[in-house]
């Protein structure tokens, strides 16, 4: 398993509007400030823009790991909307196939 020091690109922030994304490999390891935390490289349906994903959070990895389940256990090529219930910090992904 590679591990990097850091994202090997700019980090995907999401927001309370939906964005469409395609996840386009499968999970690797980079070390942050909090430990090692593990990422995805997504593309942006509608601008094409490569960027990365933590997916360490409890409401991304549920939402991921049954959508991974019916993609024959890969996480590539999955294409999800994802949004935060509310502006905090702290508030739960949503994610869903499209």
């Amino acid at each position: 398993m590679e591990i990097f020091e850091a994202a090997p690109g700019d980090r995907f922030v999401a927001g309370t509007t939906p964005a469409k994304i395609e996840i386009v490999s499968e999970p690797f390891i980079v070390v942050t400030r909090f430990g090692y935390l593990p990422m995805v490289k997504v593309k942006n349906i509608e601008s094409n823009a490569e960027q990365c994903l933590l997916i360490g959070s409890q409401s991304i990895t549920t939402a991921l790991e049954e959508l991974r389940i019916e993609n024959e256990g890969k996480l590539s090529g999955l294409k999800i909307a994802i949004s935060k219930e509310s502006e905090d910090k702290k508030s739960k992904y949503i994610i869903v196939g499209v």
